[in-house]
């Protein structure tokens, strides 16, 4: 196996640029147009296959205030150029964890499948010096029209007079997204029943799949949740070797929100006597170890109907994995 990257960034170095950094005007610079940017691509190669693609771009948004100091006035953090990045990264599971190796990627919830099953949009906890980074992490059995929509960039950020200043200005595809603003209220992007999500995109990237009965159950108000805490027998294991084996009478526990109105979250209830596919969270933290004695917790959609439709679907969601890794 092996990783295979590209680059290209643009920051033009003249004397007269150098002139206006070291008198802190270079913003005059970028008032007429100028900024820097980049573009980066790379590939992973495994058997003469490429497995993943990596791609992203970002440019520099001017501030259209002249400033004294390099930091602004009053330390003014608004008076700082901007810098806006967004990308696309193809992997088998769209699970980000920290066992991959990126303690700040903030990926969404199961739920935000439910809008577009073969992609979720992340991005790090925290962006400093008025940055905004977002990307797009697709499966690698997404159709070849979404993935050429999801990687249309726009190049002409680079170049146009008038600067690019949002993250859908440089791929349109974001619209979709409806990225939150400081100064508009979030709109949301999600359908009424939100945890309509197709069971192959959970069995995808879910580590342990289950099927389960549930044998008791008892309800709690715990602001802000609801707990479902029941009693549940393991009957089968259908992805990879989970700790809880077939037979094994476990602890289950399911978090709903209080004011959460949404019809789907009564799709989330355990009854005593019914089977269900469940999706444990597994391993998802460094310091969350599972074993055979953890209880069964889930996120959002992570109880669904045992049914024979769903067991379908489940295996067209295993055939989406691959050998490689995330």
């Amino acid at each position: 196996m092996e990783s295979i990257g590209f680059s290209n960034s643009r920051t033009p170095r003249h004397a007269w640029l150098d002139w206006l950094l070291m008198h802190d005007r270079l913003n005059l610079y970028t008032w007429f147009g100028g900024r820097s940017s980049a573009y980066l691509a790379s590939f992973t190669v495994h058997d003469g296959t490429i497995w993943r693609i990596n791609t992203a771009i970002g440019v520099s948004v001017p501030t259209r205030r002249m400033r004294s100091s390099p930091w602004g006035h009053d330390n003014d953090w608004e008076d700082l150029d901007r810098f806006l990045s967004v990308g696309a990264d193809s992997a088998q599971r769209l699970r980000r964890t920290l066992l991959d190796g990126d303690p700040f990627l903030n990926v969404g919830p199961a739920d935000t499948l439910a809008g577009h099953p073969y992609y979720k949009v992340g991005g790090p906890d925290g962006c400093m010096l008025n940055c905004e980074i977002k990307t797009a992490y697709y499966s690698t059995h997404t159709p070849p029209a979404e993935i050429e929509r999801l990687t249309s960039y726009n190049f002409s950020c680079f170049t146009r007079f008038s600067p690019c200043t949002e993250i859908e200005d440089l791929l349109p595809a974001a619209q979709e997204w409806h990225l939150h603003r400081k100064d508009e209220v979030r709109q949301s992007s999600f359908p009424e029943r939100r945890c309509d999500v197709p069971v192959w995109a959970l069995a995808r990237d879910a580590r342990y799949v289950l099927g389960i009965e549930v044998l008791s159950t008892k309800a709690e108000k715990s602001q802000p949740y609801l707990r479902h805490m029941a009693k549940v027998q393991v009957v089968s294991s259908f992805k990879e070797p989970a700790p809880w084996l077939p037979g094994a009478v476990v602890n289950a526990d399911v978090s709903l929100w209080l004011n959460d109105s949404s019809p789907s979250s009564e799709d989330q209830h355990l009854i005593p006597g019914r089977r269900y596919i469940v999706f444990p969270t597994g391993n998802d933290f460094r310091d969350r170890r599972v074993t055979k004695d953890s209880p069964l917790t889930f996120e959002r959609c992570g109880v669904q109907e045992d049914t024979p439709e769903n067991r379908h679907e489940l295996e067209e969601g295993f055939a989406q994995n691959d050998v490689l890794r995330p």
